[in-house]
């Protein structure tokens, strides 16, 4: 029979514990992850009383969500060509999304964690694979204001008229995501002005001409081009960085 000692024992051992990270992560970060899909669930089934249609979107990974240095989330026009009602968005960018939209969106991503680092275009461009995109898009929120979906262009009008009839409905979502950074890509004035986001009661501006507010410490919203402007994607990344270098 083994005879153990005391300081075997967890309470009495004062060596450095190492375990897996899913036993070290605090009850309330667990809860936190699980809450977030669950309150998106409900959200959306009070919203689809009032469209019936609706498309669901939001966060695909809450674990990698909740972990992120920033918590990003961008705040998009509409879906697009979206038919069948049960398709979510969550689940499509967990999957890789669209390369059209999100390539752009994963090298922002990858622009705001490497802000220091300034690349070559010719390099960045070839970084911007399948897996690459997957990677840097696994950790964002991502909310469309109008939620039924549109054509290949949205026309701005329709989103404004979508963004002022359900502004309760997009704030109770915001709050979900307690985000610390917001990108409106296309949608900065709509938000502003059904005052979507509370502080949010004017723009500054980088010397490269992107709006922002840093309305705390903890919340800095970002007015910016839609991923698929039609601008070279490099103008686009660039301008963006930095702009972040000043505002961050």
């Amino acid at each position: 029979v083994a005879l153990l000692r005391s300081s075997d024992f967890p309470t009495e051992n004062h060596r450095t514990q190492i375990r897996n990270n899913p036993y070290t992560r605090p009850l309330c970060l667990i809860k936190k992850m699980n809450d977030i899909t669950a309150k998106e669930d409900l959200l959306f089934q009070k919203w689809r009383i009032k469209r019936n249609k609706l498309i669901t979107d939001g966060v695909a990974n809450p674990n990698l969500f909740i972990n992120s240095k920033y918590r990003v989330l961008y705040i998009l026009k509409e879906v697009n060509g979206i038919k069948d009602t049960k398709w979510d968005l969550r689940t499509f960018i967990k999957d890789g999304a669209r390369k059209q939209t999100f390539k752009n969106i994963a090298l922002w991503q990858y622009g705001l964690k490497n802000q220091s680092k300034i690349e070559k275009w010719s390099v960045l461009n070839k970084k911007r694979s399948v897996s690459f995109i997957k990677t840097h898009i696994a950790d964002i929120a991502l909310l469309n204001v109008k939620k039924e979906t549109g054509s290949h262009t949205a026309i701005t009008k329709t989103v404004e008229k979508y963004c002022s009839e359900d502004k309760d409905y997009i704030k109770e979502q915001i709050d979900i995501y307690n985000p610390k950074i917001i990108f409106c890509c296309g949608t900065g004035s709509m938000i502003f002005n059904n005052k979507i986001i509370t502080g949010l009661n004017k723009w500054d501006e980088t010397t490269y001409g992107v709006q922002y507010c840093k309305i705390s410490e903890d919340l800095t919203v970002i007015n910016y081009c839609h991923p698929e402007a039609r601008v070279n994607d490099n103008l686009l990344f660039y301008t963006l960085q930095l702009s972040l270098k000043e505002i961050l």
